[in-house]
């Protein structure tokens, strides 16, 4: 019999009811102003898909569970549905359009594909032209087995400028440098190709724009050309920076994403986003408000990284697996049922590493963890069993690393299905924005210190409040509630923070539907 909401999260934050208190109160308050859309077990949307209505008024805000808690206009009409989009404006053309035979346009005959002058502007318009051009977006995201060994080529040779000389630009996570950094310099020595490298912090509080002048000055001093990659290896801050500035330097130089956290390479090395946070005193922090769309060359992805997390970092990036699990996979989400706890145990399939003693924030930097890895060796210990074997009769892999590994593919392949189609994100109405409503304010008002949440945490929270005030407005059954977050309790990923309140949350919300363009709704 699954166990309650309140008893599912029982013992995880001592002092606070966690989903309980937020199903009847905090949350039911934020819950009196929007409306928040369920989904079945697959994610798929389920029920009528519109908020209420009943009370809502006119300054209701409806958002969906299914696409991410994308938040519609503030206008609901007595039905309960949003009102229809507006026509677009006189001129207007989606992006993707091409020119070519559109009325009222003529190509011009030097670049009859591209250009295009206007056979009658209008209003005191005299003359107008039309430039068109489809830029190309390929990159490929790869899974390797042990990137590090000089047998493998990767690193050393992809994507390197033809005719160039034989060289590479780094930017090296601080913690991934502490443990890796003589394993990367004997792997580029084995191959002779001469490096330089830049260290960065990749903690969230380093996400900023000094970072990026930092990297710009490397970058100058070492002189990478326009066709060079940088090399960027770490965890999604130093991936964020490295891809933003790429996207700068130059004009855009190409850059290589090598995650090394579990939240890295299900999410930051998966799409193409790229961007760093601002704090100022009179707005506080913004999560990502400066960046760019702006892809790598490719993504090299190698699970084994993950051996030298602490216990911490593995469940934040199982926040994120988690978000893929509720709104595309319930393959994944079974996989999280079944192995969880195994795959946190041993790290993915990797050597388990003595962590009793890391510190509640994994922020040290001497011998312990920073950033979530390990800075000390890890023993030389065979990874441990299966906690629970999976049937081989049915094809699911029978031991934990291929466990581990298909759990990667799956949250991979599901973000690059939702993603590819909408990369600039011309359609605002996203599922993969499920958890990303509350969780951005959430994660910039405790960056460090005791109450500090790191992204795939926020992500689980926020999506424990979709959950709840989804089974409280009927779009999901209890049972399907009270098995989301029982599996979330035995992950250990949290439920409740002492920041949500109401306030928070509903700034989260303004902040949401500003970011969204404030009309994309539910349908």
């Amino acid at each position: 019999m699954a166990p309650t909401p309140a008893a599912a999260a029982a013992g995880r934050e001592p002092g606070a009811a966690l989903v309980a208190a937020a199903a009847e109160g905090e949350a039911e308050a934020a819950a009196e102003r929007v409306g928040v859309l369920g989904s079945g077990g697959d994610g798929r949307r389920s029920g009528n898909g519109v908020a209420n209505g009943d009370g809502a008024g006119d300054g209701a805000a409806a958002m969906s569970l299914a696409t991410g808690g994308v938040v519609a206009s503030p206008v609901v009409t007595k039905g309960g549905r949003p009102p229809p989009p507006p026509p677009p404006a006189v001129g207007h053309v989606p992006p993707t359009s091409t020119p070519i035979g559109r009325p009222g346009l003529s190509p011009v005959s030097r670049a009859p594909a591209n250009v295009f002058t206007h056979d009658d502007p209008g209003g005191r318009c005299t003359r107008a032209w039309t430039n068109y051009f489809e830029l190309p977006v390929e990159y490929t995201v790869e899974m390797y087995t042990d990137l590090l060994n000089p047998a493998n080529p990767t690193l050393a040779h992809r994507h390197r400028p033809f005719g160039m000389p034989a060289r590479r630009f780094l930017v090296v996570d601080a913690a991934v440098a502490a443990l890796y950094g003589p394993r990367l310099s004997a792997y580029f020595e084995a191959h002779a190709i001469p490096t330089r490298t830049l260290v960065l912090p990749g903690e969230e509080e380093n996400k900023t724009l000094p970072a990026v002048h930092a990297l710009f000055e490397a970058l100058v001093d070492f002189g990478l050309h326009r066709r060079e990659p940088i090399l960027a290896i770490g965890g999604g801050v130093v991936l964020d920076i490295a891809g933003f500035a790429a996207s700068m330097y130059r004009r855009g130089v190409p850059y290589i994403r090598v995650p090394t956290t579990l939240l890295a390479l299900v999410d930051a090395s998966v799409g193409v986003k790229t961007g760093v946070d601002w704090t100022d005193p009179v707005h506080g922090g913004l999560k990502n408000r400066m960046g760019a769309f702006y892809p790598p060359l490719a993504a090299f992805l190698d699970v084994g990284f993950v051996a030298t997390q602490d216990e911490r970092n593995v469940i934040n990036g199982l926040g994120e697996v988690m978000k893929l699990a509720l709104v595309r996979s319930s393959k994944l989400f079974d996989l999280l049922e079944t192995h969880g706890r195994a795959l946190i145990d041993s790290r993915f399939g990797g050597r388990p590493l003595p962590l009793a003693a890391a510190p509640a924030d994994c922020h040290t930097t001497a011998a312990g963890t920073t950033n979530g890895h390990v800075t000390s060796s890890p023993p030389s210990l065979p990874p441990p069993p299966l906690a629970s074997s999976a049937v081989a009769s049915t094809g699911a892999p029978t031991d934990i690393a291929a466990v581990a590994t298909r759990v990667v593919e799956l949250s991979v392949q599901t973000m690059l299905e939702e993603l590819g189609p909408n990369l600039w994100e011309t359609t605002l109405e996203r599922v993969v924005d499920y958890g990303h409503t509350f969780s951005k304010i959430l994660e910039m008002n405790h960056p460090t210190g005791p109450t500090a949440l790191m992204h795939g945490e926020a992500v689980n929270i926020d999506g424990v409040l979709c959950v709840v005030l989804a089974a409280r407005r009927g779009w999901i059954s209890a049972a399907s509630r009270d098995r989301i977050l029982r599996v979330m309790a035995e992950l250990g990923l949290p439920t409740w923070h002492e920041g949500a309140g109401v306030d928070v949350l509903w700034a989260g919300l303004v902040d949401a539907v500003e970011h969204r363009g404030g009309a994309s709704g539910c349908h």
